[in-house]
């Protein structure tokens, strides 16, 4: 049987200890205080003001934009109107209709769905992505319940959710230009209006997606033209 003994003293002297617990405090401290700054720096922005009309440079693919910072959705894209143009994938803005301003600037009150509607615009660069239209008729037609019905401001509809669905989700298109309008409508049982989603696709792998209350497309027309114009203004 081993019996159990005591470790060897380290004969460390009781002063070189105390030395050696106040130099890895100091180390604790100075990690906890380096960490500490990187994140208050990092966070500080989000509590500073910028300018709505302050412009902000945006950089998606071969495309250059100024924006005025009122118009992004995101805190993080509008703090970046000081300093060199950013690089994003994509970004989304907020615009009101019919005068596609920055949320704010009209006295009405601005909500998706009230009399003064807001617009979601997102803007994205993807030479890869397929829009609606180019599925329009190998994949939605052969999905719609009961054909193509025509709908308001000639338009068609293709109802593509069952009666009992839990959501109602139609998609409405221009049925005379082969490349024209094209929006897919979905409203939540939940919910007390339908939203509609676009796709446009200018060229040179730029996209141009926005969301709107269905109650705007019997102004389809002013709506998409209105849009592809305010993008252009934004580019330079």
């Amino acid at each position: 049987m081993i019996r159990p003994t005591l470790p060897a003293p380290t004969n460390a002297k009781p002063l070189n200890f105390a030395m050696l617990a106040t130099a890895l405090c100091v180390l604790t401290f100075a990690h906890v205080a380096e960490r500490g700054y990187h994140w208050f720096m990092r966070a500080a922005p989000l509590f500073q003001s910028t300018p709505r009309h302050a412009l902000v440079s945006v950089t998606m693919g071969p495309d250059h934009f100024q924006i005025p910072a009122g118009y992004f959705k995101s805190a993080t894209h509008r703090l970046s109107a000081q300093g060199e143009a950013d690089r994003y994938q994509q970004v989304s803005l907020l615009m009101t209709w019919p005068d596609l301003r920055m949320p704010g600037e009209d006295k009405a009150t601005a909500q998706l769905g009230t009399p003064l509607p807001l617009v979601q615009v997102g803007l994205e660069h993807d030479p890869y992505r397929e829009t609606l239209r180019t599925q329009l008729d190998p994949v939605y037609k052969r999905l719609a319940r009961g054909g193509a019905r025509p709908t308001t401001a000639g338009l068609n509809m293709l109802m593509l959710s069952a009666r009992a669905a839990q959501n109602r989700d139609i998609i409405v298109y221009d049925p005379e230009a082969k490349n024209g309008f094209i929006a897919r409508c979905v409203k939540k049982r939940s919910g007390a209006k339908a939203v509609c989603h676009r796709t446009v696709t200018p060229g040179g792998g730029r996209l141009i997606r926005y969301q709107f209350d269905q109650t705007l497309l019997p102004s389809w027309r002013e709506l998409d033209a209105a849009i592809k114009a305010k993008v252009r203004g934004f580019r330079t």
